[in-house]
């Protein structure tokens, strides 16, 4: 199962690390562009205001980059703790916990997995036969 679940794992880390990454940067260059706008301007009252708001920009850009890495650890860290390597892993409400961690850390063997993305005409064709050709 966590084989056929590596896509869609994978795309998912993906957008984390796009989340992790472009949103801080955007805040943190926005904040930056409206300080120097109020530097150009020579306001004190605007270069007060532009430095509380680059300050906060600041603030939730490092709490959206280390939101997911938390998110990330406490995933390993439950993994290790609360489940067991006893193959029950179908069963197990917190299966998808080992599928995530196995993903990211590209540890998981899928060689004897059936593939279910694989397209396999060959079974399609061999199961509708030749009905058409009953000329007896």
């Amino acid at each position: 199962m966590c084989c056929n679940m590596q896509p869609f794992l994978k795309v998912i880390d993906v957008l984390f690390t796009l989340v992790m990454i472009t949103i801080p940067i955007i805040l943190i260059v926005l904040g930056t562009v409206d300080m120097f706008k109020a530097i150009t301007a020579n306001d004190d009252k605007q270069i007060k205001e532009a430095r509380g708001s680059l300050i906060k920009r600041v603030i939730y850009a490092v709490l959206i980059f280390l939101v997911p890495y938390v998110v990330r650890l406490v995933l390993q860290f439950t993994e290790e703790v609360f489940l067991t390597n006893d193959n029950s892993g179908l069963e197990n409400p917190t299966s998808w916990i080992s599928c995530w961690n196995g993903t990211m850390k590209e540890t998981l063997d899928c060689s004897s997995c059936e593939d279910i993305y694989d397209d396999d005409s060959d079974t399609n064709n061999s199961s509708t036969g030749n009905l058409g050709d009953n000329n007896d």
